[in-house]
């Protein structure tokens, strides 16, 4: 039975995970964003507190922009599933040093740690393991040493950009969640033979919803993963 969970989270799961942060900037955020992911401004990256890029910086360096395309360090976000009971999980966000955020995924099923290395102009993901029920010990990966598994985001994210075969197909939507109301989101999709997935990111808050796309028989069925709360 596990192992069909991890099947299908696998297939599912569009993205995505225990160190102390070097210090890295980070500029204040509106006061919305503050109440939703805590007050951002000025983290030291200690350890308990992840590096959120105001989304309206415009000098910050490629790497910060890349580190705003994740929840900080300790946050776990919950998404309300809908299509799938699988589709219901919780995210957990650790920051691993400057460059490597862990995220623990839990559907209900399995567990599923990913790690994802975070370059100037790229997102890799490095790591990947199911039914990761124990926290990642310091020292247990050489992380510089992980091989990339594929490409989680990469510049320009411009619309019509393609990396690894997504495309970025818009960069000013808009998105209703329960969390709060967000505008200039990116959407990147990827087509497959069964299904089209798609993945929504803002600025300061990463990933915030996941989609998956079915038609059969001229009928359209999705199963989708939008978030739903922030701790």
């Amino acid at each position: 039975m596990k192992k069909l969970l991890l099947l299908f989270s696998c297939f599912f799961l569009l993205a995505g995970c225990t160190n102390n942060n070097q210090e890295t900037d980070d500029p204040a955020k509106d006061q919305n964003d503050n109440s939703a992911q805590g007050d951002n401004s000025n983290d030291t990256g200690d350890g308990e507190s992840g590096s959120i890029v105001d989304a309206d910086e415009e000098d910050a360096t490629d790497n910060l922009m890349f580190l705003s395309y994740f929840m900080k360090d300790g946050t776990v976000a919950h998404f309300e599933g809908e299509g799938n009971e699988y589709a219901t999980y919780s995210a957990r966000t650790k920051y691993l040093d400057d460059n490597y955020i862990s995220i623990y995924e839990d559907n209900g099923g399995t567990v599923m740690l990913r790690i994802f290395r975070v370059e100037e102009d790229q997102v890799l993901l490095v790591f990947e393991q199911g039914e990761r029920y124990e926290e990642l010990k310091p020292n247990e990966l050489a992380l510089e040493s992980l091989e990339p598994i594929s490409v989680y985001l990469k510049a320009p994210l411009e619309k019509g950009s393609e990396f690894d075969g997504w495309t970025v197909i818009d960069t000013s939507s808009s998105l209703n969640t329960p969390v709060k109301d967000f505008e200039n989101v990116l959407v990147i999709e990827k087509k497959g033979e069964d299904g089209t997935n798609r993945r929504y990111f803002a600025k300061g808050y990463g990933e915030i919803k996941r989609e998956f796309i079915m038609t059969s028989n001229g009928t359209e069925s999705k199963v989708t993963s939008t978030l739903s709360k922030i701790d």
